[in-house]
């Protein structure tokens, strides 16, 4: 009768320990950091804080990991992380939040073009730089220049992502030269008549007219 009173105690322990196993919560602290900081935490789609974050995870059947986004801003990518209960050490999780930029080569042909970046001189063709975007929609003007060339501009824009090479035709600026080397008035016995000028055409469009006129 002894054995059977304390074995009736310990019977009913035993389902209590295997119902705790099977579903009792558990739960585990994390950190929760981000490069750069202050950046807003989702947790499972809920509104959690602002980074560097502490925050008390419950654990069971039907919750056994958490999904982490990290946003900051339109200039940043979110940024992602899985939590699970195991390994229970692991208590501190970083993310990296990338900035919104590409790197982009421009070229022009010829080469040697004086690059301006939203009205601000950035270089000589080839030229490469990092454009950084603190919108997806943000756009910027590239204006080409040489001398002797038209200048030409495109638009930048962070879509499409990949796209990395620019390159723009400029097209040279023909001129007409007209040099009137002798121009003056001539006697004559029948009356007056012009003297010779020399007269030097070039292509089509007219750029320099130099005119020496003297009378007598």
């Amino acid at each position: 009768m002894d054995k059977i009173g304390k074995l009736i105690p310990v019977m009913l322990f035993v389902p209590v320990i295997i119902f705790c196993f099977a579903g009792c919560a558990r739960y585990k602290m994390v950190s929760i950091t981000t490069d750069p900081n202050m950046a807003v935490v989702y947790v499972n789609g809920e509104e959690s804080g602002i980074t560097p974050l502490t925050k008390k995870l419950r654990f069971d059947d039907k919750l056994q990991l958490y999904q982490v986004i990290a946003k900051k801003g339109p200039s940043y990518r979110d940024g992602e992380a899985t939590i699970r209960l195991e390994p229970k050490e692991e208590t501190e999780y970083h993310i990296v939040l990338e900035k919104i930029e590409k790197t982009v080569r421009i070229g022009t042909n010829p080469n040697m073009a004086t690059i301006y970046i939203d009205g601000v001189e950035r270089g000589i063709t080839p030229l490469t730089k990092t454009l950084r975007f603190y919108d997806k929609s943000k756009q910027y003007e590239i204006i080409a220049k040489k001398e002797g060339y038209r200048e030409e501009r495109l638009i930048i824009g962070f879509e499409p992502e990949d796209k990395k090479q620019y390159d723009l035709d400029l097209e040279k600026i023909e001129t007409v030269s007209i040099e009137l080397v002798s121009f003056e008035p001539q006697a004559t016995e029948k009356g007056v008549k012009l003297g010779i000028y020399n007269l030097n055409l070039a292509k089509t469009e007219l750029a320099l007219l130099n005119f020496n006129y003297r009378t007598v």
